[in-house]
C-alpha cells in the first residue's frame, strides 16, 4: 500500500516521520540493523515543499535485497532489518492523516 502526503512546512522531515509512524501505529524508519519494520519512508522535492511517499507492506518481505543503483553501486543490498505486516485496518488510518494527501 502506498500514500503520499505534502510534508508540512513549519516541521522538519525528521519530526513529521516521527509524527507518521506514531499516527499509523508502525516502524517506517530502520534505527538499527536488525530492526523490524512494517515499510519506508521515501521523499522527493516538490518545488519548495516536500512529498513524503509511504510504502507499507502487504506480507511478510524478506529481508536480504537489492533496492536500487546509485553511482553504479547498489544499495540497500544485505539490508538485515526485518518486514512485518501492520496488524489491523491501516487503510482507515492512512485515510484519516490529517496532512494533504496527493
Amino acid at each position: 500500500m502506498k500514500k503520499q502526503y505534502i510534508k508540512p512546512k513549519n516541521i522538519s522531515l525528521k519530526t513529521y516521520k516521527k509524527q507518521l509512524q506514531s499516527d499509523l501505529g508502525a516502524i517506517l524508519v530502520a534505527e538499527k540493523a536488525d530492526s523490524e519494520v512494517n515499510g519506508y519512508i521515501n521523499t522527493k522535492q516538490d518545488g519548495e515543499g516536500v512529498i513524503v511517499e509511504v510504502v507499507l507492506y502487504d506480507k511478510n518481505e524478506p529481508a536480504n535485497y537489492k533496492e536500487g543503483v546509485y553511482g553504479n553501486k547498489p544499495y540497500h543490498t544485505g539490508h538485515k532489518s526485518n518486514f512485518k505486516k501492520i496488524k489491523g485496518n491501516i487503510s482507515k488510518k492512512l485515510g484519516e492523516r490529517p496532512h494533504d494527501i496527493i
